[in-house]
């Protein structure tokens, strides 16, 4: 089937779904939601997307649309009130996520010998999808809230958590394959990683800010910036096995406080 007629009858289903779950008194992401469930059955799946090449376009459009999403959380967090929600966000982040990995890893350590498929299941456990509570939290408005800032930040610790412990798992297999590779690589890479948002919010930023022209930039401007620094940073954490999601909320972040 053509690209065209499948997006169009995506947004379509995606639309409809969510205006019956509304006139229904429940969140319109659950439409979407559904929409991607039905997509995804095999049967389905193999009459929508026969080609292999469409699946691997759209493939990459849901990683655009993650990405954009992680950013624009990125842009809702306020740092400054960020100190006053730590304390309830890290105890949110750690029952939300250190605590399913942990129970996780227990229970499969506990019925198998193998530390790396009980790690596997731990991480599997405690990854949770954000985004969803961002886009719940926009719908009832609770997203300026103290109480939506709290669950932001919490998501945010919980993600950083999920990507550190997705390096660490590709890490432990590559050792496997590679002695001489360990964990000092993580180290590396997140020392690398942070060196660079350094410079980018310090130095690259406002380079680049003169060159445009801070007083005499246009949104166009602004909006082509956040969106070249989006994809830098997702790719650039991705590469160092990072995580996209976090390379994506640190550019929502740095943005929120140098550009806008």
């Amino acid at each position: 089937m053509e690209p065209l007629i499948i997006i169009l009858v995506c947004l379509t289903c995606s639309y409809l779904m969510g205006e019956l779950f509304e006139s229904i008194k429940l969140p319109r992401v659950l439409g979407s939601l559904i929409v991607g469930l039905i997509l995804g059955l095999p049967v389905v799946q193999f009459f929508f997307f026969e080609d292999q090449n469409t699946l691997s376009l759209f493939g990459t459009f849901a990683k655009l649309g993650l990405i954009f999403l992680m950013f624009y959380m990125g842009l809702m967090i306020d740092v400054l009130d960020f100190e006053h929600t730590t304390k309830r966000s890290l105890y949110i982040s750690i029952f939300s996520t250190l605590l399913p990995f942990l129970l996780g890893f227990i229970f499969l350590r506990a019925i198998q010998p193998s530390n790396i498929v009980a790690f596997i299941g731990g991480v599997c456990l405690a990854i949770t999808e954000e985004t969803i509570s961002l886009e719940i939290l926009k719908e009832v408005s609770l997203l300026h809230t103290p109480f939506g800032q709290t669950i932001l930040a919490s998501g945010a610790l919980g993600d950083i958590f999920e990507a550190l412990s997705i390096s660490v798992l590709v890490t432990w297999i590559h050792s496997l394959q590679n002695p001489s590779a360990g964990f000092l690589t993580i180290l590396i890479n997140i020392g690398v990683f942070f060196v660079l948002i350094y410079g980018a919010r310090f130095f690259i930023i406002p380079a680049v800010l003169k060159f445009v022209g801070r007083h005499h930039r246009s949104k166009t401007d602004l909006y082509v910036i956040s969106l070249i620094l989006a994809l830098f940073m997702a790719l650039l954490s991705e590469k160092l096995t990072l995580g996209k999601e976090i390379g994506a909320l640190l550019a929502g972040m740095i943005v929120r406080y140098s550009l806008i």
